[in-house]
């Protein structure tokens, strides 16, 4: 299953240090632009990143090809 171009594009704009993966910092940083709490903002990326979580990287990841989900759920759908 190909991911939509789209999809790729805004994980590059969430994976700030392009390291192929969304950490919970980077998450955070999103949530934060999106009104969340400051206070609540860490524990709220690091439980998103754990529902989609696969492999316990705790963090999520581009797939190999880009085909399918390696780790969190970025690549989904």
């Amino acid at each position: 299953m190909e991911v939509p171009n789209q999809l790729k594009q805004v994980f590059k704009l969430i994976d700030t240090n392009g390291d192929g993966k969304i950490s919970s910092l980077e998450l955070g940083e999103v949530l934060l632009c999106l009104g969340h709490e400051k206070s609540t903002v860490t524990k709220e990326a690091e439980v998103m990143l754990k529902e989609v979580d696969c492999n316990g990287a705790s963090s999520s990841s581009k797939s190999k090809g880009d085909s399918s989900s390696k780790s969190k759920g970025a690549d989904e759908d």
